[in-house]
């Protein structure tokens, strides 16, 4: 069954589809910072968990928490020739330490401990180990020795776990054609803690916060390699503190981008993993905008306004029609736009941006970009709660739906009824216009009756508030008109005499529906009388 991870506060939970929350038990020193987003990402059945936690972690599905990556052993184990056994000849050993689920699978591995030195000669004896480290990391389940088949210089395969963190001898006469027959994994090593992580290419690839120009990837398949060669830097290198802001997974691509540069990665192993610039003009300003739907990446960019990423390239979607949400601080904080939130609303087929208003840090509005026809709509906000995050959210049917997390630790989920929670308050509809000059803009006019066209609404209905300005660009509004929403069609006042005309329609009753299909309104220009 799915599940989702949801941080409140400074806990973890994992949620089921049907609402059921169940806590989950951090390791011991591992702790939450509830000030930072936790960022995640998916590897086969293992979910990774960072920037909130202040140790990589990650989760299983029998809710086991475990480090990421343990840190390697600091000191190699010392050899010696042990009781009457199979093995003849010269040995090396190193060691790692592992976390394992309670079946026995592997979930975690660090990198190498030092190589020990060169056994003495056996003959026909066990391999005698001491001195294995223990680890004071929380989880560590056991120790995992890798040896040699012959001396010095000879490759290493794995040879035995140690189980506990407790015994530090163990003796063994494994003989060489039993060893495992791979050899050692190249690709082992611990990173210092992520701020950001995606999964691409059956892979893990993270920024850290101590060299955020470099983007890091995991081996394939395993979440906990973390070789030190595994490392792509992406330029430009050192021109600000904050490096790679995004890392965007599509299917084909990885988007990384900084804050005024976009690049991605295209390849299928550590042979063809090769980096190219898409756009050197254009980055992500938050990492939480960005939301790929049907393989098409949106976020919140920087010139400042929102933009699409998918076959095509790279789009800004937003300034041909609202670009002064984004080129001003008149309709939102754009100190706070780094905290933006982006999410999917598969009922509406939207882009969802969480936004903070002016002066404020908090989420108090949200913006709605229509994926079908392009449209936006907003700001709109809510009375009930105060919104701190948003998500695409699936039942036990899979049917997906939008959530909102609440400051008050809730989730809520969007509601047909008109109306604002469940004190069924009033949604405030207010819309307003352009200016429409009805032809040269210049020209002075006598704008008419206006006829508005509704969707029929059911008596009693309510009216449509109708409020026009008319004159120049500066004019104030007139007196408001009402529109009864049972007729569907009406004709209301003559306008008046101006050069343009600006309508704001508004209807704050609650659970009433609002269907504008379209105004009209008849005019003619006003000649000159000669002298």
């Amino acid at each position: 069954m799915p599940y989702y991870l949801v941080q409140a506060g400074n806990a973890l939970s994992k949620v089921s589809p049907s609402g059921v929350q169940t806590a989950l038990t951090l390791p011991s020193n591992i702790t939450v910072d509830s000030t930072q987003r936790m960022q995640t990402a998916i590897l086969g059945d293992l979910a990774v968990v960072v920037n909130s936690p202040n140790e990589n972690i990650s989760v299983d599905r029998f809710n086991n928490v475990s480090l990421l990556t343990p840190r390697a052993p600091s000191t190699p184990v010392t050899l010696a020739a042990g009781a009457s056994g199979g093995l003849n000849g010269a040995y090396q050993v190193k060691y790692t330490f592992i976390i394992k689920d309670q079946y026995g699978n592997l979930l975690a591995e660090s990198g190498f401990s030092p190589v020990s030195a060169t056994s003495a000669s056996l003959v026909n004896q066990l391999l005698l180990v001491t001195n294995i480290g223990l680890s004071v990391q929380p989880g560590i389940t056991g120790r995992r020795l890798y040896r040699t088949t012959t001396g010095p210089g000879s490759a290493f395969y794995q040879w035995i776990d140690v189980d506990s963190n407790v015994a530090t001898t163990v003796a063994d006469d494994l003989s060489d054609v039993s060893l495992q027959t791979i050899t050692a994994p190249t690709d082992l090593g611990s990173k210092p803690r992520f701020s950001a992580i995606a999964a691409f290419a059956n892979r893990l690839w993270a920024r850290t916060y101590d060299d955020p120009d470099n983007l890091l990837y995991s081996g394939s398949g395993r979440i906990f390699a973390w070789s030190a060669s595994q490392s792509i830097p992406i330029p430009p290198a050192h021109t600000d503190i904050t490096g790679i802001t995004s890392i965007i997974a599509r299917r084909d691509e990885l988007g990384v981008a900084k804050a005024s540069s976009f690049h991605v990665i295209r390849g299928t192993n550590d042979t063809n993993f090769t980096r190219y610039t898409v756009a050197a003009a254009v980055g992500v300003v938050a990492q939480n905008s960005v939301v790929v739907v049907r393989d098409t990446a949106y976020f919140l960019g920087n010139p400042l306004a929102v933009y699409s990423w998918g076959a095509s390239g790279i789009e800004d979607i937003s300034s041909e029609k609202v670009k002064k949400f984004f080129a001003t601080d008149t309709s939102f904080n754009r100190g706070n736009f780094s905290a933006a939130v982006g999410a999917y609303d598969p009922v509406l087929d939207s882009y969802i941006l969480l936004l903070s208003a002016p002066g404020q840090t908090t989420f108090g509005y949200w913006l709605q970009y229509n994926l079908t026809d392009k449209t936006w709509w907003g700001p709109h906000l809510t009375s009930e709660f105060t919104p701190t995050y948003v998500t695409t959210l699936a039942d036990n049917n899979n049917v997906q739906f939008l959530s909102f997390g609440g400051s008050n630790g809730k989730l809520y989920q969007p509601q047909s009824l008109k109306s604002d929670g469940s004190g069924q308050s009033a949604i405030d509809f207010d819309v307003r216009t352009g200016f429409i000059s009805g032809g040269t803009p210049s020209t002075w006019k006598l704008f008419n009756r206006l006829a508005i066209v509704t969707e029929v609404e059911a008596a009693p209905a309510g009216n449509l508030q109708v409020i026009p300005t008319v004159d120049g660009l500066e004019g104030t509004e007139d007196a408001t008109l009402a529109h009864d929403l049972s007729l569907g069609n009406e004709q209301l006042a003559r306008l008046g005499p101006g050069r343009f005309v600006k309508l704001r329609f508004r209807q704050n009753e609650a659970n009433q529906n609002v269907v504008i299909y379209g105004v009209e309104i008849p005019f003619h220009e006003l000649g000159e009388r000669n002298r």
